[in-house]
């Protein structure tokens, strides 16, 4: 038994118009038309409460990023503020111990005959100082 052909039909392009040499796809129109991304026939847009959870997540993360350098910047400047601090203890302790060692090296008959040099020396610029103040006054009474 043979079957006939009409069940190919469904398969074959029909053509209506004779064959003229040229095809539905090539029309005097198409070099000018834009085309343009088109998504097919796969998964739909987001839709519903979901639109837009990506871009939220993204800009979430961007955020948490920025979070993160800023309390790490702020991690840094503790730090470093910390290290100067003990820096500048360790020079002033370092100062105080020179100060110490030079006053340890001092007898009291040293440091007594220190103190009474400066005090030879401020009796000895006393009376040109009150003489100068005298003068001054009197100018400024003129």
């Amino acid at each position: 038994m043979s079957r006939p052909h009409s069940s190919g039909r469904f398969w074959k392009r029909r053509r209506c118009e004779a064959d003229d040499g040229a095809s539905d796809v090539d029309n005097d129109d198409a070099p000018n038309k834009i085309f343009t991304t088109r998504r097919g026939r796969g998964r739909p847009p987001t839709t519903g409460k979901y639109v837009g959870l990506a871009k939220a997540k993204a800009e979430n993360l961007a955020q948490c990023q920025r979070e993160l350098e800023l309390e790490a910047e702020k991690e840094a400047v503790a730090i470093t503020r910390q290290v100067r601090a003990k820096k500048a203890f360790n020079e002033s302790a370092e100062t105080i111990g020179e100060v110490l060692g030079v006053l340890y090296q001092r007898t009291a008959t040293d440091e007594i005959r220190q103190l009474q040099e400066a005090n030879d020396l401020l009796r000895q610029e006393t009376p040109s100082l009150v003489r100068r103040f005298l003068n001054c006054g009197r100018a400024w009474l003129k």
